[in-house]
């Protein structure tokens, strides 16, 4: 990762100076070798490091860690090493393992060695992860050392040198480190492998595919990968960096969107995170495909666009208060810091220690158990909201048991009520008399009581049905009563086209109440039934021109008219009724027009 932040800054400003003699190199410290150095830039590639550069100038370089970002140049590297101590033996690293091909050459000597990331691990005099080579210098002499550089990435190269005791201690040292650190990432690994198979979540899934391809990435670029998994592969090893970025940050941006819900929360973000992961997918076979000078620059600029896109939908998914984000956003600013101070460092800007050597490693580690902490927070968050959520199901689901349960009970109570033996014995009785009378009047009570009780028995256990079927129960069981009364009653139906559903006898209850209550002991009445519209609602007028009576009923019509609503739309319907202005009654009945839980909801009847 800081090799790709260094790779953008840009080259070091140079001064003409002749090559310059080294300090020495005293007891168990690293000396820096590269302030100071003189550096020359071969253009045309036609140099080799056993030539003699007589007449050719060199400049000399300030910067501790030279960086001359993504250059397909060629330089050379010069200085002295003089010995005024007891130590004869020395090494000289150069501490960037991606450097493709490295020339090393002791013109005293005559000594050549020739190696780099592009060559076999074997060519390394040194068996390292980076690139050592041993320098004999006996006490009182001097050394010229002389690289060549060339390489299709980045080119840095910060060089030590030191004893043979002092590099001994440092791979001591770097050992503990970046094991500890390998250890935290193979423990994270299975952590989460393990946790995927227990509860199924995709973002452990995610999770550890990131956590291993980021592995890969720094196992690259500090050099273990080549020492330890491929060494005789310097091809895949020329592509497993852009390989491993492009896999690292696609599954990286899988986990991000899964951890949080930003396609919920930020879908505009979320569009681009997915855009990008669409690149970084094709990165992986481009890294087979393309140049490398290419193919590392496009990542290079993903990997920017990947920690900056990253970062900022944390930061709004925290804003808008989700509480797991807050996990994720300091692990991102963890290894932001990592990021910029081992950048920095690579700079010049900050001192080169033991903080600022692995503090990439210890802020990623840092990042990675956040994230895991941050994982298991969100499945407490993601298990309270199902324990929320089934709840409230069991709720909804008692109540609708309870509420068609008292449809069921009402439905009994207001059929026995219809047909009550007193009714049709009522009914039968007064066609008996119509018969001797009026034998046409009989004939058409008969027939309107015959479609009251066909249209009654056929609609009533339907839990919605056509208005048309509710408005002609309605007219059959006027013309029972005012031919059975002898009384003259009509209905009037305004705004309905017939198509609109509501459940069954929901009119026919309201009709009912209307003539016992309102227009009792009266010789006749109208009815009306209107329907209009109102936010998404139908919103059903039932009226009649009847007085308010002091009669009181049992309240079995309205509760049936309440619980067969609720069925049919829970928590979408409202019910209101009273007296009119001008005189009369009415009842009116919103319902959705569309009862889908998204478009309606009890506020809405407000």
């Amino acid at each position: 990762m800081s090799a790709l932040f260094l790779a953008l800054s840009l080259p070091v400003n140079v001064t003409r100076a002749e090559p310059l003699l080294k300090a020495p190199v005293h007891g168990h410290t690293a000396t820096p070798c590269s302030t100071g150095c003189a550096i020359h830039m071969d253009a045309g590639k036609t140099l080799k490091v056993t030539d003699s550069f007589s007449g050719i100038s060199f400049t000399e370089i300030s910067n501790p860690t030279p960086n001359f970002g993504f250059s397909n140049q060629v330089y050379f590297l010069k200085f002295r090493i003089s010995n005024p101590g007891e130590y004869a033996d020395f090494m000289i690293q150069v501490d960037y393992a991606p450097l493709q091909r490295i020339d090393f050459y002791i013109p005293e000597e005559k000594k050549l060695v020739q190696t780099g990331a592009a060559l076999p691990f074997h060519s390394r005099p040194v068996p390292h992860r980076t690139f050592v080579f041993p320098v004999h210098i006996p006490p009182g002499e001097a050394r010229t050392i002389l690289f060549r550089f060339e390489s299709e990435g980045t080119l840095e190269f910060p060089i030590l040198a030191m004893t043979a005791d002092t590099f001994r201690d440092r791979i001591h040292e770097e050992q503990l480190v970046l094991g500890l650190y390998y250890g935290i990432l193979t423990v994270l690994i299975v952590y989460n492998l393990i946790l995927f198979f227990m509860v199924r979540d995709p973002g452990y899934l995610y999770y550890l595919l990131y956590v291993l391809g980021y592995g890969l990435i720094q196992t690259v670029l500090n050099g273990f990968a080549y020492e330890y998994f491929w060494p005789g592969s310097p091809y895949w090893n020329s592509k497993s960096l852009v390989f491993a970025i492009g896999w690292a940050f696609f599954f990286g941006i899988m986990f991000a969107r899964e951890f949080l819900r930003s396609g919920r929360l930020v879908p505009r973000l979320d569009k681009f995170l997915y855009l990008l992961m669409l690149l970084l997918f094709f990165l992986m076979p481009a890294a087979f495909i393309l140049p490398y000078n290419l193919s590392i620059r496009a990542a290079a600029v993903l990997a920017l666009l990947f920690t900056g896109s990253i970062f900022l939908t944390a930061f709004a998914c925290v804003m808008r208060g989700y509480g797991p984000a807050r996990y994720f956003l300091v692990a991102w600013f963890s290894l932001l810091v990592g990021v910029t101070a081992y950048a920095l460092k690579g700079l010049g800007i900050l001192p080169a220690n033991f903080f600022t050597e692995y503090v990439l490693q210890m802020g990623s580690a840092l990042e990675m158990c956040l994230l895991s902490l941050g994982l298991a927070d969100r499945i407490r968050v993601n298990e309270e909201e199902r324990q929320k959520a089934s709840q409230a199901a069991m709720e909804s689901s008692r109540e609708k048991e309870a509420a068609k349960l008292t449809a069921a009970r009402l439905e009994i109570e207001l059929l026995k009520k219809n047909i009550q033996p007193h009714f049709l014995m009522n009914s039968l009785n007064a066609a008996t008399v119509w018969l001797e009378e009026d034998p046409g009047t009989a004939r058409r009570l008969i027939e309107a009581l015959s479609e009251e009780m066909r249209l009654l028995l056929r609609i009533s256990p339907e839990k919605v049905i056509p208005v048309s079927d509710e408005i002609a129960l309605c007219r059959a069981h006027l013309d029972v009563m005012g031919l059975r009364l002898e009384k003259q009653y009509a209905l009037n139906v305004i705004g309905i086209s017939g198509n609109e559903t509501i459940p069954p006898l929901v009119f026919h209850t309201l009709i009912e109440n209307g003539l016992t209550h309102g227009l009792h002991g009266r010789s006749g009445g109208v009815f009306s039934i209107e329907k209009c519209s109102e936010s998404g609602f139908d919103v059903f007028h039932i009226g009649n021109d009847g007085e308010i009576s002091n009669r009181k009923g049992t309240g079995t019509g309205m509760k049936y008219v309440a619980s067969r609503l609720d069925e049919a739309y829970p928590g979408k319907w409202k019910l209101d009724h009273g007296p009119i202005e001008s005189g009369g009654y009415r009842t009116s009945i919103w319902i959705p027009v569309d009862p889908s839980p998204m478009q309606f909801t009890p506020d809405a009847l407000k």
